[in-house]
Parts: structure tokens; sequence; C-alpha cells
């Protein structure tokens, strides 16, 4: 029993160690072998219903979920404590998430009106506004979790 509490927790520290390699590599194989993504993104559970939703559980929720999870193990309860004293720095972290892309697209808006193809213009708005609106959850957390930074706000 305490041989495989061990070997458990010896690799659960490879991993908080290694995990921003890990994140690094597979986007390397991504863009080397991108039909794996696709594979991934594809490969389906069925679907479970909790209350009245019905959530689609796929290989790629299950690798959120998983990550999400192991950032969930690393927080420490005072970091949770002090970022519940902290309300006004969250909420203007809140608003800048939210306000800077919105003020950076009507900018570029303002630009593009010069672009002599409007059709044009209008896809690369498109293109930002969808960049800026991706989540980044997955990745900040192993950012964090390899500086060593506060899991909890990440």
């Amino acid at each position: 029993m305490v041989d495989r509490k061990f070997t458990f927790l010896a690799l659960s520290q490879f991993l908080h160690h290694h995990l921003l390699w890990f994140l690094i590599s597979a986007y390397a194989i991504a863009a080397v072998f991108p039909t794996a993504g696709l594979w991934i993104r594809s490969t389906t559970f069925g679907d479970v219903q909790i209350f009245q939703t019905k959530i689609h559980v796929s290989l790629l929720l299950l690798l959120l979920a998983t990550l999400m999870f192991n950032a969930g193990l690393g927080v420490k309860t005072s970091q949770l404590k002090s970022l519940m004293q902290k309300g006004r720095v969250i909420l203007a972290g809140l608003a800048a998430n939210l306000i800077i892309p919105m003020l950076y697209i009507f900018g570029v808006t303002l630009v593009m009106r010069l672009w002599y193809e409007l059709d044009e213009a209008q896809h690369i708005l498109v293109g930002l506004a969808l960049v800026a609106a991706m989540p980044i959850a997955g990745a900040t957390t192993a950012w964090a979790q390899n500086s060593n930074g506060n899991l909890a706000l990440s």
C-alpha cells in the first residue's frame, strides 16, 4: 500500500514539475500531426443528462476537465482566502478582459475603414473577434502552475 502511494506521489510530482513541457510538446505534435487533434475532437463517449441539461461527453471535454482538476489540486487554501478579500481587483481584471479586446477591435474597425476591400476587412474583423472570444483556461493553468503563480487567480 505504501509503495503504491509513493508511486502515485512521485508520478504526481513529475507531472506537476514538467506540465509546461508536456503542453509545449502537445502544441508541437499538433503542428506536425493535425489529424490527431481532429481525431481527439471528434471522439465522443455519448451524452449524459444532468437535471434537464444534456451534456455531450467528448475526449476533448475530458482532457480539459483533467487539466482543470489538476490545477484545482494545486490551489492553496490561503490563495483562495486572499482571493476572496480582493473582490475589487478581480472585478477590475474581469472588466479589463472584457473591455480591452472590444476597444482594440473597435480601434481596428476605424482603421479598417481605410482598407481598399471592405469585404476583406470585415472578414479580418470577424477573425479578430473570434480570437478575442477564445477561452484560454487550459493553457493559463499550466503556465501559472509552472511559474509558481497564483493558481486560484488563474
